[in-house]
């Protein structure tokens, strides 16, 4: 059994809360949905491979590929970001610091932190910017900011953001939302909702959906594809940009939701259910979702614990929802991204600071 302090689980699962906020409706706000089960082979185990580095990982929470790149994100330390090659893997440099500076990040958002053509998109409590970087030999990296957008006051926090195009950045809202995602304008500074909530329970109070949908999410990067991965029930939604037509995927992981969860009219009883996905990367033909079937076990001081209920898995599907494999995982492997150009799926180990780690997927990801 692990545990974790009662902040922390306000800051992680609990963080797309949801607040009922005016705004104008997104252009379509009912998309035509779908629904279908799916049933993988038994799990697999594959060999893991691991590559020596420098030592520079600390306490990472998050990578993503951008073009020839891999990034790293630590919020823990003055620099944020690390950078490496894509092809071998060798350390390239680091950059990004905290602080209120016009080229500083005043509280990095992990969640914010995704692949951008020009190289990444990153964000903070204020802003959403695009960086272009430009490693140097002397290990350093050279960043230009190529655009910045402010939130709206009335999103703070606001969480998972995703460029989906120059007029429309989407994301979370951590007390209430409408809908599954809000969004803004950042040329015209209009604002609204889009996706409706999924119907996976029944007599949930409408202020309370917000809390019973937080969902781990991610955007492709050619931008065509949303998925989200619920933390409470064993499902994958895809949204597709163009279309906006959304389609739910039932997942049969061998259990099921508690269907009769204690409700107040804006929250969930978290201790009534069992935990499903934390994490999700997404390419532009592959996704991979990470789930850990775990329940909360009562209190002990400032801290709520964990009690697994099996050994974490890695869903990989095509994102137009056909099944491709099941891998049985480690506990640490929740901090993963999917190289789909060189079919593999790499890790770091946040206990490792030399050391990243990656399955070979080229018989599954053709």
């Amino acid at each position: 059994m692990k545990s974790i302090p009662v902040l922390l689980i306000s800051l992680g699962l609990l963080f797309s809360l949801c607040h009922l906020l005016p705004g104008c409706s997104t252009p379509k706000t009912a998309p035509n949905d779908s629904s279908k089960s799916l049933t993988f082979e038994a799990p697999i185990t594959l060999k893991l491979d691991s590559i020596r580095i420098a030592p520079v990982l600390y306490q990472e929470q998050r990578i993503i590929i951008s073009g020839k790149y891999l990034i790293s994100m630590g919020a823990f330390r003055d620099t944020i970001f690390r950078v490496f090659a894509l092809k071998d893997l060798k350390y390239l440099g680091a950059f990004g610091h905290i602080g209120k500076g016009p080229e500083d990040i005043n509280g990095p958002g992990i969640s914010g932190f995704r692949s951008d053509p020009a190289g990444c998109q990153v964000s903070d409590m204020e802003m959403v910017k695009k960086v272009r970087i430009a490693p140097n030999p002397d290990f350093t990296i050279t960043q230009t900011i190529l655009n910045r957008s402010r939130i709206p006051e009335a999103f703070f926090p606001f969480n998972n953001m995703m460029t989906i195009n120059d007029t429309l950045i989407a994301g979370t809202l951590v007390v209430g939302s409408e809908k599954e995602l809000a969004w803004f304008n950042p040329v015209s500074g209009s604002t609204g909702f889009m996706i409706d909530y999924p119907e996976l329970m029944e007599n949930v109070p409408p202020g309370a959906k917000g809390h019973l949908f937080t969902k781990a999410i991610d955007i492709s990067p050619d931008k065509v594809t949303i998925a989200m991965a619920y933390n409470w029930f064993p499902c994958i939604r895809i949204y597709q940009t163009g279309t906006q037509n959304s389609q739910i995927l039932n997942i049969d992981v061998g259990y099921t939701q508690n269907p009769k969860p204690t409700f107040t009219d804006r929250t969930v009883n978290i201790f009534d259910l069992t935990i499903f996905f934390e994490n999700i990367c997404v390419t532009n033909k592959y996704m991979a979702a990470f789930l850990h079937h775990q329940k909360f076990d009562g209190v002990k001081g400032s801290e709520i614990q964990i009690k697994s209920l099996g050994n974490p898995v890695l869903y990989l599907l095509t994102t137009d929802g056909k099944p491709v494999a099941r891998i049985q995982l480690e506990d640490w492997m929740k901090v993963y991204t999917l190289d789909e150009a060189n079919q593999r799926v790499l890790f770091f180990n946040p206990m490792v600071d030399n050391y990243l780690y990656f399955y070979d997927l080229g018989k599954m990801m053709k």
